[in-house]
C-alpha cells in the first residue's frame, strides 16, 4: 500500500533527524498508522478511494510540473493537506489528516525510535556521546504524541461529517462517525455497543 505521508511531512510537526533511514525505521510506522489509525475511522472504502486519487495526482504532477488536480483529485488533496470550510456560519481551519497520520505515527515510532535488531535481539543503540530516554519519559513523549493524534483525528471527523456531500464513501463505509475512543491505551475498560 501507497503511504499518504513521507518524512518529509513531519517538518513543522515533530522533529525526526533526516539522517533517518525512513524505509527501514519509519516507513512501517506510517503504514501501520494508515492501516490501524485511520482506516478505521475513515472506513476502508473512502482510505482505499483517497490513497487512488492522491497516487493520480502524485503520478501526473512528476510527469508534467504543471498538471492541475482534477476536481475529484483536490478534494483529497485537501483532505491530506487542509482547507478552511465554513460550517455554523464560521470559518474553521482545518490543518488536513497529514496531522493526524504524523502524529500517529511518531506515537508508534517512538517506542522503537532507538531499537537495533541484531542476530542476539533486539538492543538499544547507544554510544559514548547519548544516553537513552528513561523509560517514563519516553512513555511521555508517546502519551503527547497520542493526545495531538486524537486532537487532529477530531478535527478531521468533523471536517468530514461537514462535507459528507463531498466525501460520500465516508458514511457509506465507515461505521464510525464519531470520535475514537483511546481509553483502552491508557488501562482503562472500554465497552462498546454491539455492532460498533
Amino acid at each position: 500500500m501507497d503511504k499518504l505521508i513521507t518524512i518529509e511531512d513531519f517538518e513543522g510537526y515533530r522533529n525526526i533527524t533526516r539522517n533517518l533511514n525512513d524505509i527501514t525505521k519509519l516507513d512501517p510506522h506510517i503504514r501501520e498508522a494508515q492501516d490501524f489509525d485511520l482506516k478505521p475511522v475513515i472506513g476502508a472504502g473512502l482510505l482505499y478511494d483517497f490513497l487512488t486519487k492522491v497516487n493520480e495526482y502524485r503520478g501526473a504532477l512528476a510527469a508534467d510540473p504543471e498538471y492541475v488536480a482534477t476536481a475529484d483529485q483536490q478534494k483529497y488533496l485537501d483532505l491530506l493537506y487542509g482547507k478552511d470550510y465554513q460550517q455554523d456560519g464560521y470559518t474553521i481551519h482545518f490543518e488536513g489528516c497529514r496531522a493526524f497520520l504524523v502524529y500517529a505515527s511518531y506515537a508508534r515510532y517512538l517506542p522503537e525510535a532507538n531499537l537495533a535488531s541484531t542476530e542476539y535481539g533486539l538492543r538499544y543503540k547507544k554510544d559514548e556521546y547519548s544516553e537513552n530516554i528513561d523509560k517514563a519519559s519516553r512513555a511521555e513523549l508517546v502519551a503527547k504524541a497520542k493526545e495531538g493524534a486524537r486532537v487532529y483525528e477530531s478535527d478531521m471527523i468533523d471536517f468530514l461529517n461537514a462535507n459528507l456531500d463531498s466525501y460520500p464513501l465516508f458514511r457509506s463505509s465507515c461505521k464510525c462517525v464519531h470520535k475514537k475512543d483511546y481509553s483502552a491505551v491508557k488501562g482503562n475498560v472500554r465497552i462498546n455497543a454491539i455492532g460498533r
